[in-house]
């Protein structure tokens, strides 16, 4: 009799670790679920096409690279009550532009790290004109506003004709009755608080790299300077404290800095997207 209760009391004891092992890999599998199914606010996906569209679902604000996308595709995003923004490069050109052969002789030095982009003279009228009737025909297209990159021309080449360059390219596109996001651009921008007639070319910045920094030698993410941070955090509250909206892009970072990256933006109520790399996919 001893040696059967021993066997029952086995069977039992079996039966409820496996229950015990169902229950927990379900709640794990109903949290990764529940994550999955969010709603986020903000996303940068310029490095996928449109048969990755799906990626885009759970952001209620979108950046995307509108050669790879239809304007079908446009209105479906809006149909699901998305804010939909498209990437524009002003001040680099990229080899793989159809456009490069007509502008190449604009351009400047290679942009470091980056063997297939050079940074191109934005006073050049014709350059200009380029980018804004590019801005028209995806304006076209029913996108809702524009994230300027490589704004950071101004930086390398700190110039009266850049500056004003950019300022009538951003100005004109701002005729367009359309939001702008400006990628960077720190020396841009902070010159912007002070000229007259500059305050009204932007609506939003967009900061990469404020928590985390990326290693272009290795190809590797890391934890970014504290240093750099607070030079970062005091630049991007001169931006708040101007009226513009804030948004910040990290690259893959630890759970640790995600956690303070997702603190610091909910006290300061910035949006933020961390890619899992630097291919924005």
């Amino acid at each position: 009799m001893k040696k059967i209760y021993c066997i029952f009391m086995g069977l039992l004891m079996l039966l409820l670790v496996a229950c015990s092992g169902k229950s927990s890999g379900q709640e794990a599998q109903s949290t990764r679920d529940r994550e999955a199914s969010k709603t986020k606010d903000y996303g940068v996906f310029i490095g996928i096409d449109r048969d990755k569209i799906s990626r885009l679902e759970p952001y209620n604000t979108v950046v995307i690279e509108p050669t790879e996308f239809t304007e079908q595709d446009v209105i479906k995003l809006h149909d699901k009550g998305k804010t939909v923004y498209a990437y524009l490069n002003v001040g680099t050109i990229e080899t793989f532009r159809p456009y490069y052969k007509d502008f190449k002789d604009m351009a400047l030095e290679n942009y470091r790290d980056w063997p297939d982009e050079y940074w191109i003279d934005v006073s050049q009228k014709e350059w200009q004109d380029c980018c804004v009737e590019l801005a028209e025909r995806i304006k076209a297209q029913g996108y809702d506003g524009f994230f300027v990159d490589n704004l950071d021309v101004y930086h390398y080449y700190p110039e009266k004709g850049i500056y004003d360059g950019i300022c009538s390219i951003l100005n004109r596109i701002k005729t367009m009755d359309t939001e702008v996001i400006i990628n960077g651009a720190k020396e841009f921008v902070t010159s912007t608080f002070t000229m007259d007639g500059s305050q009204d070319l932007f609506d939003a910045v967009n900061q990469e790299e404020v928590f985390t920094r990326i290693d272009f030698d290795d190809a590797t993410y890391h934890k970014q300077k504290a240093k750099e941070t607070a030079i970062l955090k005091e630049y991007l509250e001169k931006v708040k404290t101007e009226g513009y909206r804030v948004y910040l892009l990290e690259y893959a970072p630890s759970k640790l800095v995600l956690k303070r990256i997702k603190n610091y933006c909910k006290l300061k109520d910035y949006q933020y997207y961390c890619a899992p790399s630097l291919k924005l996919e």
